[in-house]
């Protein structure tokens, strides 16, 4: 089993052994690229310097330029980045039965 968005419940799902793994975007540096992006054009930049990628438009088939963040999986190994990122606390995520396996990790 694999979950998207690293909920508090999947973490601790992986942390218990029920879920190997989910995928994580920091939604923080989505932010700060559509922050900088949107103050680009509103000092009339194309904000080419910040989208890096293309993708296609589904409609006309042109490639797009965009500003992509790569997506990170996460795994009980791993879990502590998501709290460094403050995606999610450990209060929340390190309690109830995954409380012992935070423990075990030095998870705090």
């Amino acid at each position: 089993v694999t979950g998207q968005d690293a909920s508090v419940e999947g973490l601790q799902n992986i942390l218990l052994g029920y879920q190997c793994g989910t995928v994580y975007k920091n939604t923080n540096l989505e932010a700060d690229a559509a922050s900088k992006l949107a103050i680009a054009l509103i000092n009339g930049e194309d904000g080419s310097g910040l989208a890096t990628a293309t993708v296609p438009d589904s409609v006309t088939g042109k490639d797009v330029p965009s500003a992509l963040a790569t997506p990170e999986w996460i795994t009980k190994d791993t879990v502590s980045k998501v709290i460094a990122d403050g995606f999610a606390t450990a209060a929340d995520v390190c309690s109830g039965d995954a409380a012992k396996v935070c423990t075990e990790l030095g998870i705090e």
